[in-house]
């Protein structure tokens, strides 16, 4: 929520991000050894397969990610939060980043949002997937936003879809 308060204090446009195949993007540690079976067509005898990069499944992979990308927002001169690690901010483009696992939330002044997606792209594999607007809802971790009629506040709801699911999970009538 401190992203949408500086959005809102600042006048700031609200991105959502998706890091395509994240946890691939980032190379396991020196030191790291994730030993795999070869699919049974590509066995040898003797031989199994290292992993050099994270893979979805692993315990470790999230953080491994996290490492990575941090580090790499780092080289694009983005400033990662002491307290809140999933926080960064870069002080030339006035702009905040938040990061859920492998969605982010970018916050960045008018005029300078494609430029900033454009660095991000140049280092990452990135989809952006919309904008939290006026005009139209926007769905960001299972829930859809959007900023009020006069950009002075950011409102929230649950889909309908996740209403009925929760609805259906405790077995209460809908009224």
């Amino acid at each position: 929520f401190l992203l949408f308060a500086l959005a809102l204090q600042f006048g700031l446009q609200i991105f959502l991000g998706d890091v395509v195949t994240a946890f691939l993007q980032a190379l396991l540690p020196a030191g790291v050894f994730v030993v795999v079976r070869p699919p049974v067509a590509l066995r040898r005898p003797g031989y199994l397969w290292r992993l050099w990069r994270a893979l979805y499944g692993l315990r470790r992979s999230p953080q491994h990610f996290q490492l990575f990308l941090a580090a790499t927002l780092s080289g694009l001169g983005w400033q990662r939060s002491v307290i809140e690690t999933a926080f960064f901010w870069h002080a030339a483009y006035g702009a905040y980043l938040c990061v859920n696992t492998d969605d982010l939330l970018l916050a960045s002044p008018p005029g300078v949002a494609e430029k900033i997606k454009a660095d991000i792209e140049s280092r990452l594999r990135i989809r952006w997937e919309d904008e939290i607007a006026e005009d139209h809802w926007a769905t960001f971790l299972g829930k859809e936003w959007k900023f009020g009629p006069d950009r002075r506040e950011i409102l929230a709801r649950m889909p309908g879809k996740c209403y009925r699911k929760l609805l259906a999970e405790i077995s209460t009538p809908l009224v």
